[in-house]
């Protein structure tokens, strides 16, 4: 499940800032370095939107400012923005510890195995191809507020069956270092 994503027409103009890939990397930094090694977290390479965070409506972002008080509205907004559409998703290796083993694929592959009807198949194909695998990890664009001192995000795992979760991750950058500030849980089943 190697190569290069498909077509770019679909992903958002503006590519992923650096400064996403700092913020994504550093709450990747902050798993527990306790998990055994053999782990790997399987990324998708387009990122989750708004609406897969069930966010993207007016009543919804509401609950998001409710769960997050500590975000401002700049790096909701931002998020909300950045957010509408997916982008292709990079996370540099060097900005991630060692013992954090990520491998991305594309969202295409994934789409075509869980296209297959019967979704306990496809769980135990995925778990053949990446037997390591600590499960399927989307991740969307991150909001930045406009003195680059907040980052928000959503990520979400999925294990197979009803085994997986989504939250927002809220960053703040004290010292110019990102550091979690606050999660908030999006769904769980």
């Amino acid at each position: 499940m190697a190569g290069a994503l498909a077509s770019m027409s679909a992903f958002s103009e503006a590519p992923i800032r650096q400064i996403e890939q700092e913020a994504i990397a550093a709450y990747l930094n902050t798993l527990d370095p306790e998990q055994p090694a053999a782990k790997i977290l399987v990324i998708e390479q387009t990122t989750a939107t708004a609406d897969e965070a069930f966010v993207a409506t007016d009543p919804q972002r509401e609950r998001l400012v409710k769960d997050l008080p500590q975000a401002t509205g700049k790096v909701i907004d931002d998020f909300l923005r950045v957010s509408a559409t997916p982008s292709e998703l990079r996370v540099p290796g060097q900005l991630v510890r060692r013992n954090v083993r990520l491998q991305m694929v594309r969202k295409k592959d994934m789409d075509r195995l869980f296209d297959l009807g019967k979704p306990s198949l496809a769980w135990a194909r995925f778990y053949e191809l990446y037997p390591d695998a600590a499960g399927l990890v989307q991740i969307s664009r991150v909001g930045i507020d406009e003195s680059a001192a907040q980052a928000l995000f959503y990520m979400s795992i999925r294990q197979g069956g009803l085994r997986g979760s989504g939250h927002f991750v809220l960053l703040h950058r004290p010292f110019g270092i990102w550091r979690v500030l606050a999660t908030a849980k999006a769904w769980i089943s």
